[in-house]
């Protein structure tokens, strides 16, 4: 009987070793996971710009541009708590939140959508969002009281899960975000570059035009890029130079740099439909000039005064109790 009790407390010991270990793994794992992660280069290079809006509203930051000509910034996002979907307004002197403002007069669908990403240029604000781009006014968003709407002059369908845009003046881009079994795109815009390459989603460009009523010359796109997976924004220096924003989950981001493509002609096309074709042109490995490694969860860029400014949403309610770098402000790197 006393020889069974030993094997028994033995049997328990042994178990509670095990599990002591496994805790005590775990604990390090997590310890070194949460704060022992860095990223040297990033942090040398980063510069503050000002603290995400609306954080403490529940927002999910996702879009962001810089307005020149009024020396604001706009960052889209929608509501952790499932209400319309904002636009905030941040002075590009003072860095503080001005208003924030929602859009009336489509489907319940847009108003509470993701507000994937935002764009300016002259007289338009362009909204990427849920497959559709919208145009605004933006003398209409400068005059819009604090918390008030903004009804939007048109949209239309880009043919694209529009989750990002930008602006350079001359065109408007308006892309897709592509994840395996998760973010699905179609599969006309899936690009096989080599056997061990492919890219899965596509972003267009279209002409603007001051003068059209939407600010677009026209809404078929003039030409198509093939983009990498996981694209969260997309920006152009004044070099040509193409940069996106690439992330996942809790994962580090990764900010990729590519040469500028389109100063070069290419044979490639991608069809609109069966009697419409448009050039494409391919971001691969063989053009990709650098990766900057950045906390998880970027989202939105853009390009302002030789600098791309970052959002990130890893700090919004949704997920900030499970990111390991919870970043509050919009940083900005040197591209040059």
């Amino acid at each position: 009987m006393a020889e069974q009790t030993k094997k028994k407390l033995s049997k328990t010991a042994k178990w509670l070793i095990a599990i002591g270990v496994i805790v005590v793994v775990l604990a390090c794992f997590l310890l070194i996971w949460f704060f022992g992660h860095s990223h040297p280069e990033f942090d040398e290079a980063k510069q503050s710009e000002f603290t995400i809006p609306g954080l403490s509203d529940g927002v999910v930051p996702q879009g962001l541009c810089y307005v020149e000509d009024e020396d604001i910034y706009l960052m889209s996002g929608y509501m952790n708590n499932g209400s319309k979907s904002r636009i905030y307004v941040v002075d590009g002197e003072t860095k503080e939140t001005v208003k924030y403002f929602t859009i009336s007069g489509v489907s319940e669908e847009f108003e509470n959508g993701h507000f994937c990403g935002v764009a300016s240029s002259g007289n338009f604000v362009w909204l990427a969002t849920d497959d559709h781009c919208f145009s605004f006014s933006l003398e209409e968003i400068m005059t819009v009281e604090n918390g008030f709407t903004v009804e939007p002059i048109s949209y239309f369908d880009t043919g694209t899960g529009a989750d990002f845009c930008f602006s350079d003046d001359t065109y408007l881009y308006v892309g897709e975000f592509f994840r395996n079994n998760d973010t699905i795109t179609d599969e006309s815009h899936h690009y096989q570059i080599s056997e061990n390459e492919i890219n899965k989603a596509i972003a267009f460009r279209y002409e603007i035009d001051q003068s059209a009523e939407n600010g677009l010359k026209s809404t078929t796109p003039v030409d198509a890029l093939s983009i990498p997976n996981l694209v969260q924004g997309l920006a152009i220096t004044d070099s040509g130079k193409i940069v996106l924003s690439t992330s996942y989950g809790l994962p580090d981001s990764n900010i990729y740099t590519y040469e500028n493509v389109y100063a070069s002609s290419t044979t490639e096309t991608f069809a609109l439909s069966e009697t419409e074709s448009i050039p494409l042109y391919i971001l691969s490995s063989a053009n990709l000039e650098s990766t900057l490694v950045a906390p998880c969860m970027s989202e939105g860029i853009d390009y302002v005064n030789g600098r791309v400014v970052i959002l990130f949403e890893s700090a919004c309610d949704k997920y900030k109790l499970f990111t390991r770098n919870r970043v509050t402000e919009v940083f900005s790197v040197a591209m040059e």
